[in-house]
């Protein structure tokens, strides 16, 4: 049985791990501020550290280094899926399929059916790129598929937008006196989740 060697990675699904990655991080630093409203309950929190008492005055560094947790999980996200559609646009001769045959020259293809065959193989690169060539040379115009770092730069992307808005839910406000008495952020993790959701909509529109 015939077997890819790689498969594409799916975008949509990217956008909406890096959506989760960043909700739940806020999510968290904001329970953690709510808590540390009453100076016998601050914990410490962050990615791999077990929340431990602490004293006030470090809420705002327990904060940021969640905010870098948080940044350091999320970028490795993008590179795995950058990482991932390198791989899946790489050529292998393993991944052709019985359908070269029909691009031996004996056979006269009508430019649509060629176009057919060209996206029944979006998910295949070789296959794809041996029948884009091979309509090159008879004058049929197919667009390749979208390339790797055009993808890659539509979620990073997507992050750059949605990194200000995270922030906003996770930023302490400074105040003079080192309080923390009233720990208010200025967005909401439903905003985040919304405006994330309206970043993807709008990233989408560029994959193809």
């Amino acid at each position: 049985m015939f077997m890819l060697t790689k498969t594409r990675p799916q975008t949509e699904k990217t956008l909406d791990l890096i959506t989760a990655t960043a909700a739940r991080s806020a999510k968290a630093v904001q329970a953690y501020c709510k808590k540390a409203q009453n100076p016998d309950i601050i914990y410490r929190g962050g990615k791999g550290f077990k929340l431990q008492p602490v004293e006030p005055e470090r809420l705002e560094d327990t904060v940021k280094m969640e905010q870098e947790a948080t940044n350091e999980e999320i970028e490795q996200i993008i590179a795995d899926y950058a990482n991932a559609e390198k791989e899946f646009q790489t050529l292998r001769g393993s991944d052709l399929t019985d359908d070269t045959k029909l691009l031996d020259g004996s056979f006269a293809f009508d430019p649509q059916a060629l176009k057919d065959l060209a996206t029944k193989y979006v998910n295949n690169y070789s296959m794809h790129m041996a029948i884009v060539n091979y309509g090159k040379e008879k004058g049929i115009t197919i667009y390749p598929l979208q390339s790797a770092q055009s993808r890659a730069d539509i979620v990073r992307g997507f992050f750059d937008m949605v990194y200000p808005r995270y922030l906003e839910c996770t930023t302490v406000p400074y105040t003079a006196s080192g309080g923390v008495e009233e720990v208010r952020m200025t967005g909401t993790v439903e905003d985040l989740v919304t405006a994330c959701g309206h970043y993807k909509a709008r990233a989408l529109k560029h994959v193809y």
